[in-house]
């Protein structure tokens, strides 16, 4: 063997491990994510349970009702004096994204991990591109966004 095959056996290696490191990681963060990504969905639901709950409330009378749907979905709908609207939201399990809308507002979330290897939902753009690089977003205020969005 001369020095070339020596130094270029060595990066090949190298290449073969460096692979074999990032499936493993990419494995653990797809299998991170399905265990955790329903639970965020969860938070995110029961805090817009709980903010319609204490609304109505406080105002005495019922104007935004959570509707039962199935556990990926989330639809309430809002009777307000300017007018009706429904929010409509889903949690997609395998693509481990929560979009919502209500009328012509919405917006994209996807669960990924962080610097801080901490799962949490991150904002997407229109085009549906991750912005991890961005500060989490926590399930208050993906909730107030939505309900916002609802009530105004």
């Amino acid at each position: 063997m001369n020095e070339w095959s020596i130094r270029m056996a060595e990066r090949l290696r190298k290449q073969q491990s460096d692979k074999a490191n990032d499936s493993a990681l990419f494995l653990e963060q797809q299998r991170i994510k399905k265990e955790v990504g329903p639970l965020l969905w969860g938070q995110v639901v029961s805090e817009v349970t709980n903010n319609c709950s204490h609304l109505n409330a406080e105002i005495g009378q019922d104007v935004v009702a959570v509707e039962a749907t199935p556990s990926s979905k989330l639809i309430v709908s809002a009777r307000t004096p300017a007018g009706s609207k429904q929010l409509r939201a889903e949690f997609n399990h395998d693509t481990f994204i929560l979009s919502w809308s209500v009328n012509n507002k919405s917006g994209k979330y996807e669960v990924s991990i962080g610097s801080d290897r901490k799962p949490s939902f991150y904002p997407m753009t229109i085009e549906g591109q991750s912005m991890i690089n961005w500060i989490p977003s926590s399930s208050k205020s993906i909730t107030e966004e939505m309900l916002d969005a609802l009530l105004s």
